[in-house]
Order: C-alpha cells, then structure tokens, then sequence
C-alpha cells in the first residue's frame, strides 16, 4: 500500500471516533462504597486574640486561632483546607509559617487563599472562599487535637459580616461534622433617621434642592478618610447628583457623592474627605444645589452601609517595544512550522 495512502488513512482515524455501545445498563439499586479516611471531630470556634483586629482592612496584630482532632496522621506536605464565608479574609499571606500545636506537635503552614464562587458548595459551606495550607516540620499525629494559629501579620480582615459558619478538612480526614463559627466583622449601623428635606419644595420632582436634604444613622466602627458611605435608594428618586460639591458629615468630614442607577433601586456613593467619620451618630447633609428630585412615588425605605477606602493600584509603566530581529522570525516559524513539516511530509511519501 503506498506510504501517503496510510498517511491519509491515518489522519482519517483521528478525525473520528466510534462511540461504545452500552450492553447492560447501571443497577437499579446502586451498592455502596466504603468511607475513606477518617471525618474531623471536636472542632474548636475561630477566636482573635485582639479585638481590633475583626475590623474590616484590618492587617492582623495577634494571633487567629481554630482548633479541630484528627482521625488519620496527616504527614508532611499534607494540606489543611479551611472554608470560610465569601471575602471574611481579604488576603493570605503565603510567605508566613503560621503554626499547628497539639500535644507532642509543632508543625507549621504556608497558606494560600483562592475566592469562592456563589452558589458552589465547598466543605458544606456555600460560596465558600478557601485557604489550603501546606504543613512542613512534623508530622500531625492522629487522634490528637490541633489548634491552628495564623500568627501577627498573615491575614487581612475582608467585609464587614455577621457571625457564621467555617469547616475545616485534611488531605486524609473530612470536614467536621457540625462547622465551627465565626467571628462578627466590623459593626452595623443603626438607628437610621429618615430623610429630610428642609424646603418641602424641593421634594417636587425636577427641582434642583434649594434647601439642605439629611440622612441619619449611627456607626459602629470609624470610616477612615477616603472611605465611602453608601445609600441604597428607590429607583429614580433622584434623578442627578451633582458630584463636585462637597456634602457635610457630623464631626467636620465632607464628602463627594456619585449616583449610579439601577434596575431594583439606585445607589448613592459618597467618598469622605478632610477628617474620620467617628462612630457614633452621624448626619450626613447633602448641600443646597446637589440633588435633582426624580419622579413621583410613594413613600418608601433607604438603607446604608459604610466601607474603607478602595485601594489604590498604581499605574503599570507602558510596556517597551520589542523591535522585529530574529526572534520574531523564529516566532513565525514556530506558527508555521507544523503546517509546513506536515506537507513536506506528504509530498515526500508521495514521491516515494
């Protein structure tokens, strides 16, 4: 048979595949499996050991600590994976040795952090962000009880969040039966006063306000010069903020406010400046000439909630021209190569 003819012949079999047909199909009752590994038992809540550091963009100062037994040994380079609510850390950092005790145990852990994806489960805890630590220096023996501690340093605080659920796993023993809590991060506002117009007038939509307009709450926790206080508002309740004006904050912080629409309600962000917003009770008046008045509507709600300052990235130097030489020309060789390789063959079997 001539050469290019197996060559086609052999093209042709890549191209296409033969499906298996199915002879028997699957039980109608499945048999079972046995467990492997063991399951984690006695798991011990997350704790801070200073206070302060629960606050969201904190860097920690003390020590975090969990706690949880093993069933199986866990050896070296096994994995410790914790699962925590959606953004409790902001960041891990990978280069601190963080610590695994227990009785005739020292070991340590490097850990990374990944973000969780909404709605996927991860060690039962849905949407879960994970952090899967690598364990070094000894061994965690078996039936031990181990307390995890992510020393000074290694984790940033990440949003603001009530109390909840964390598990935690190993390479060999599954996640605790009943999941550890939490820790409240940060505070929450309370005692919301309803917005003001100080001129009735201005509540007539399309009036620019003549008068001053004020929202009220009371903080828990300090906003930071360049953090932001955020209004969740009805849709097209105002219809324009004008954002170079600087609004007023209890305590002397002013602030610049930005209105972005949306299709279940409107969003006022407002980016303080000049001093901390202290916690404790705080009016926010926004200025005669700031607000345009949208359309009719009934009475209704807002809602607030306060933020730290967005981080700022600096800008990425212009990336230097590469001039065209011989690299380019082995890149394009390197595209074209396969192409070229394949018909010299064919043509050669050809000839042959």
């Amino acid at each position: 048979m001539p050469l290019v003819l197996l060559l086609l012949i052999f093209a042709d079999n890549l191209q296409h595949t033969t499906a298996q047909i199915i002879i028997d199909r699957q039980l109608a009752t499945p048999a079972n499996t046995v467990a492997l590994g063991g399951q984690l038992g006695t798991g011990v809540n997350l704790a801070f050991t200073t206070a302060t550091d629960a606050v969201p963009g904190t860097v920690n100062t003390g020590t975090v600590t969990f706690g949880f037994t093993t069933v199986t040994a866990v050896p070296i380079g096994g994995k410790v994976t914790i699962a925590l609510p959606s953004k409790y850390f902001s960041a891990v950092d990978s280069t601190k040795a963080n610590t695994l005790t227990g009785t005739n145990v020292a070991a340590t852990a490097k850990c990374v952090l990944t973000a969780g994806t909404s709605g996927i489960s991860v060690l039962g805890e849905s949407g879960a962000d994970t952090i899967v630590c690598t364990t070094a220096g000894a061994i965690l023996a078996a039936t031990t009880a181990i307390t995890f501690t992510f020393v000074a340093g290694s984790i940033s605080i990440g949003d603001s969040q009530d109390v909840s659920t964390f598990n935690v796993a190993t390479s060999v023993d599954r996640q605790l039966a009943s999941a550890g809590s939490t820790v409240a991060l940060g505070g929450q506002l309370t005692s919301g006063v309803n917005i003001a117009f100080i001129v009735a007038g201005d509540r007539v939509p399309g009036t620019v306000n003549t008068g001053n307009v004020t929202f009220g709450f009371t903080t828990a926790t300090a906003v930071p010069v360049r953090g932001t206080i955020v209004l969740a508002l009805p849709s097209k309740y105002f219809s324009t903020v004008d954002s170079t004006k600087d609004n007023t904050l209890t305590g002397g912080a002013t602030a610049r406010c930005v209105l972005t629409a949306g299709t279940a309600g409107d969003v006022v962000t407002c980016t303080t400046s000049t001093a901390v917003v202290n916690a404790g009770a705080t009016t926010l008046t926004f200025v005669a000439g700031v607000l345009t008045t949208g359309v009719p509507q009934g009475a209704s709600t807002y809602n607030a909630h306060t933020t730290t300052p967005a981080p700022v990235t600096p800008s990425a130097p212009s990336p230097t021209p590469v001039p065209a030489g011989p690299s380019a020309t082995k890149s394009a060789a390197s595209h074209f190569g396969a192409p070229l390789l394949l018909t010299a063959l064919v043509l050669l079997a050809w000839v042959l």
